[in-house]
């Protein structure tokens, strides 16, 4: 391929891990890696000099040092969605109703759709470009740091999705104030891959393909989320289409920490054995939780044997809602009070927060 296409156009990485400018900042033992645009050069102006240097070792300091954080969170988020719905009870025996947000929502799904195209456009390309000159064990197996996507602009942007996913707890505040009853997937979604996606990081654990898919989803998500709020979304377009994007997510997920598990066993694979397991629950729990909305969500006549997915905290059962949670965050978002106290669920099209 070197040979046959122009060095503006594409350059074999392999030779590039010997001579790269890029390598990690550890004193001892600096890594050089190759990020994408040194293979695809035309890629170069669309980034930003401070990206391409980005070094995340005090970003991951922190990270690594405030492992109570996530925990504390997922207590005060519990807390919240309990307390927090008493509070709007109250509210609505004393007359006064749900607290209007205003347009906060729709700032609040612009900028989570914005970052995570931002996120896509720089994790993406990366972890397709790994796949141009390694092996499928390679890129599920090696270390960031060696990888590419430790450091620099993927680095950087791999550090921020792990940051992310405290301040998406806010989605639950924003639905809880609102007056919605979030369903069982949204916030099991939102607690779980807090807790994982923080743990994987400060263990430096492989984890691209899950960081791409997720970025990818939210992106879609967030923006159909954005235009719902402003009543802008397309017509055409069938909300039946993210939970199948959600579920493809789910299923590779679970292909991946299969592969992840057998690979392990190799010394040389970066993996850590003792998170391949709570990986493993935590996708195959996604998978059979977002096919469960699904069939209720878009087929009614589908009666579960157990609850299904789309239950309150209360174990009410969930309004539709025009879309899934990402990648999750919950397939299903809530569900709705009607005016009796019982449950109504939103007209086709009309979005249930």
């Amino acid at each position: 391929m070197q040979s046959a296409l122009p060095a503006w156009l594409w350059r074999d990485p392999r030779p590039l891990y010997a001579s790269s400018r890029y390598k990690t900042a550890d004193p001892e033992s600096p890594v050089r890696f190759v990020q994408v645009f040194q293979s695809l050069p035309w890629l170069e102006p669309f980034y930003m000099e401070w990206e391409k240097n980005f070094d995340v070792s005090s970003s991951f300091q922190v990270i690594r040092d405030n492992e109570a954080l996530p925990i504390v969170a997922t207590i005060l988020y519990l807390s919240f969605l309990i307390e927090g719905k008493k509070y709007i009870e109250r509210r609505r025996r004393e007359g006064k109703g749900p607290i209007n947000l205003g347009l906060f929502p729709a700032f609040w799904n612009a900028f989570l759709a914005a970052f995570s195209v931002l996120g896509a456009t720089r994790v993406v390309p990366h972890f397709l470009f790994l796949f141009t000159h390694k092996d499928f064990k390679t890129t599920v197996c090696e270390a960031p740091d060696k990888a590419g996507y430790g450091d620099g602009a993927a680095g950087m942007w791999v550090m921020l999705f792990t940051v992310s996913k405290l301040f998406e707890l806010v989605d639950t505040v924003i639905l809880v104030l609102k007056g919605k009853d979030p369903m069982f997937l949204h916030w099991y979604h939102h607690v779980t891959v807090l807790l994982y996606t923080w743990f994987s990081y400060s263990a430096r654990n492989p984890g691209i393909y899950f960081v791409a898919m997720n970025y990818s989803v939210h992106a879609l998500m967030y923006s159909y989320y954005f235009l719902m709020e402003l009543r802008l979304w397309p017509k055409w377009f069938n909300p039946m289409w993210i939970t199948m994007a959600q579920i493809l997510q789910m299923l590779v997920g679970v292909g991946i920490t299969v592969s992840a598990f057998f690979f392990s066993r190799d010394p040389s694979c970066a993996l850590v054995r003792g998170l391949i397991p709570w990986c493993a629950a935590m996708y195959a729990t996604y998978l059979y939780f977002f096919v469960l909305f699904f069939l209720e969500r878009f087929f009614p006549a589908f009666k579960p044997a157990a609850p299904g997915a789309a239950r309150g905290l209360s174990g009410g059962k969930a309004g539709r809602t025009g879309g899934g949670g990402g990648g999750g965050e919950g397939g299903g978002r809530c569900r709705r009070r009607g005016k009796g106290g019982g449950d109504s669920g939103p007209r086709r099209g009309k979005r249930s927060r």
